[in-house]
């Protein structure tokens, strides 16, 4: 008994240890100084960690205005409507996949793992995490960021030439007020640009993003709230946009194919272009 009381109480210990290691909520990474949280966001997306950078750059107040704005809009779609915008996702991935495989084609410094990853833009629901309804009814802005990193951003950002790009960009601190941080950026082709921060709940953000925020995420729930009603007085109102929807990039995708394989000089992705019904 006394075996089995220390085994118990070992379990009860290291259970908050296994929690951590396997939660799904990516990690947060600050810092006091804005040019080292910065460069802590770049070595994030670095390592494909795309999900922690998201989580990182938006304060935690903006990350649940995100999750409910996407709550307000998820909630408006029904599953008939659901199943004709998956459809049409659908159709649109393996045209999409054979214009990226077009343009890729003479890359040879791309790496065939970062082209490989691309190859998951043939089916966009699972690349944003929502293939079924139930996935789309618990869609938040987290889920979205890690299903994309999963299933092509952790792949595609191993490329030599991308992560060249990444990792090089540096931060340092040009100007300090009382009401913001001016703070300059060089990229990997040494180009400078400068972007006002200021702190919020603890983290740095771009001032014109914390300005207008508020703003901003009012203005969609009025408009979520604008397409509820049109909605109401007719019902069939989404299923009629996402058919003219279906016709318009059926119709954009065979204009892109026809250029590919005739005035580009390139070859059309594989179904000739437009959608098959």
């Amino acid at each position: 008994m006394k075996t089995h009381a220390l085994y118990a109480l070992a379990l009860f210990a290291i259970l908050p240890f296994i929690a951590a290691c396997t939660s799904d909520e990516p990690e947060v990474v600050t810092s006091d100084d804005p040019a080292e949280h910065f460069e802590g966001l770049v070595k994030l997306v670095n390592e494909g960690e795309l999900a922690s950078a998201y989580v990182s750059v938006l304060p935690p107040s903006y990350v649940k205005d995100v999750d409910s704005v996407l709550s307000q809009a998820t909630a408006l779609i029904s599953e008939p409507e659901f199943e004709k915008a998956h459809s049409i996702l659908m159709k649109i991935g393996p045209q999409l996949n054979g214009l990226i495989k077009q343009a890729t084609a003479g890359q040879e410094d791309m790496s065939p793992a970062a082209k490989k990853s691309l190859e998951s833009l043939s089916d966009l629901p699972a690349l944003l995490g929502i293939s079924s309804y139930s996935d789309f009814k618990k869609l938040t802005g987290t889920r979205l960021i890690q299903s994309f990193e999963k299933n092509l951003f952790k792949d595609l950002v191993k490329d030599p030439s991308i992560k060249k790009q990444v990792s090089e960009s540096r931060f340092s601190v040009a100007e300090t007020t009382n009401d913001y941080v001016l703070l300059e950026s060089t990229d990997a082709k040494g180009t400078t640009s400068e972007v006002k921060i200021v702190k919020v709940e603890g983290q740095w953000v771009p001032a014109d993003l914390a300005q207008g925020w508020s703003t901003n995420v009012s203005q969609v729930r009025e408009q979520l709230d604008a397409f509820a009603k049109q909605k109401e007085a007719d019902p069939q109102f989404v299923m009629k946009t996402l058919t003219q929807m279906e016709a318009q990039l059926s119709m954009l995708m065979g204009m892109i194919s026809a250029m590919g394989a005739g005035g580009l000089g390139g070859n059309a992705p594989p179904g000739g272009g437009g959608f098959s019904q």
